[in-house]
C-alpha cells in the first residue's frame, strides 16, 4: 500500500510541470479573447456573516474590512494588467446572478476566487483550505484555467503576478494549438530563459529562506542577489525595475491520502518560480516538491503552510542557470 501511494504521488508531481502548459479546451480559450470578462467586486458570503453571532462582532468587522481591501486592489489590477480580453466589466455579486442564465452561455467570461474548504471527513477531500483564482465561461462548471495561490487577500503586487500568470498560460496554450510551438519547444524556451537569471539581480524574500540556507547562500550562489523584505520586492514588481528578477514559492496542488480507515493526510506540492517583473515571464521553475505533511484530524489553511527554500532547492536553481 505504501509503495502504491508513493507511486501515485510521484506520478502527480512529475506531471505538474507539464500541466503548467495546460490541458484547457482550445475553443474555450479562443472564446475568452472574444467575449467580455466580468469581474465581481463584492464577493460577500452572506451565509458566513449570518453564522457569526453578535458576540463575534469583531470577526464580522474584520471580514468586511478584508472584503473592502480585496475589492480596492482588484479593480485597478484588472485595469492595469489584464489584456487578454478586449472588454472588462466590473459588476456586483447581485448583478452576477442576472448573468448566469442559459441565454448568456458562452457570451461572457468571469473571474472568481474559489475557496476549497478543508474537510476532516474520511473522504479524500483535502484537509487544507486552498485558494484558486479562476477564469470561467458562463455555462461551464469547470474553469478554463485556475491558479492556486497562498493568499485570499492579495495585495497589488500579488494580483499583478496572478493575472500575469493566468494570461501567460492562456497564451501558451494557444500557441500549442496553432502549431507555432510544441509543448517540447515551450519547455525548451523555459530552459533557455533560465540562463537569463545570471544577468539579473535576483531579489529573494528573507522569509522564504530556511535558517540553514540563509547562512550559506553567499557561498553557493555566485550571481547577483539581494535578500530583502516582501515589501521591497512588491515595490520592485509594481515599478518593473529593469535588470532584476524575483523569486516566489508557489503552491501547485494538494495531495490527500487515506492510509487507514481512521485517518488521512494532506500535503501541498510547491514549485519555486523566478520571474521577470515587467511581463511576468517565468525565467526559471524548479521541479515540484512536497514538504509539508499534515497529520489526521487537523483542518488547516494554506496561508499557514508556506515552505522555506532549502539548500537543495538553491542547488537545483544553480544547475538550471548553468545548463
Amino acid at each position: 500500500m505504501k509503495n502504491t501511494v508513493l507511486t501515485i504521488i510521484l506520478f502527480i508531481i512529475t506531471n505538474l510541470t507539464n500541466a503548467q502548459l495546460g490541458y484547457g479546451k482550445i475553443e474555450d480559450i479562443k472564446k475568452l479573447k472574444e467575449v467580455p470578462i466580468l469581474v465581481v467586486l463584492d464577493t460577500l458570503n452572506e451565509d458566513y456573516v449570518k453564522k457569526l453571532s453578535k458576540s463575534k462582532k469583531a470577526k464580522v468587522e474584520a471580514y468586511y474590512s478584508k472584503l473592502e481591501n480585496f475589492n480596492k486592489v482588484l479593480r485597478p489590477s484588472f485595469e492595469n494588467y489584464w489584456s487578454f480580453s478586449e472588454t472588462i466589466k466590473f459588476i456586483s455579486s447581485k448583478e452576477m446572478k442576472s448573468y448566469l442564465s442559459k441565454s448568456n452561455e458562452g457570451k461572457y467570461a468571469y473571474f472568481k476566487l474559489d475557496v476549497e474548504s478543508g474537510s476532516n471527513s474520511l473522504k479524500l477531500k483535502g484537509l487544507i483550505t486552498t485558494y484558486h483564482y479562476s477564469i470561467y465561461l458562463i455555462g461551464s462548471k469547470k474553469p478554463v484555467y485556475t491558479f492556486m495561490y497562498h493568499s485570499s487577500t492579495p495585495n497589488a503586487a500579488d494580483f499583478k503576478f496572478i493575472l500575469q500568470q493566468i494570461q501567460s498560460y492562456l497564451r501558451q496554450r494557444g500557441l500549442l494549438k496553432t502549431g507555432v510551438k510544441t509543448k517540447k519547444e515551450l519547455i525548451a524556451d523555459l530552459n533557455k530563459s533560465s540562463k537569463e537569471v545570471k544577468n539579473r539581480m535576483l531579489l529573494i524574500n528573507r522569509n522564504d529562506l530556511s535558517k540553514g540556507l540563509l547562512k550559506k547562500i553567499g557561498s553557493l550562489y555566485k550571481f547577483k542577489y539581494k535578500i530583502i523584505s516582501s515589501e521591497e520586492i512588491d515595490k520592485a514588481i509594481l515599478n518593473e525595475y529593469d535588470s532584476i528578477a524575483y523569486l516566489r514559492i508557489i503552491p501547485l496542488t494538494q495531495i490527500t491520502i487515506k492510509p487507514s480507515e481512521n485517518y488521512k493526510k494532506s500535503s501541498l506540492v510547491h514549485s519555486i518560480f523566478i520571474i521577470n517583473p515587467k511581463n511576468g515571464k517565468v525565467l526559471l521553475q524548479t521541479k515540484p516538491f512536497q514538504d509539508l505533511t499534515l497529520p489526521t484530524i487537523l483542518k488547516s489553511n494554506i496561508e499557514d503552510f508556506k515552505p522555506k527554500m532549502k539548500t537543495r532547492h538553491l542547488k537545483n536553481i544553480i544547475k538550471k542557470i548553468n545548463n
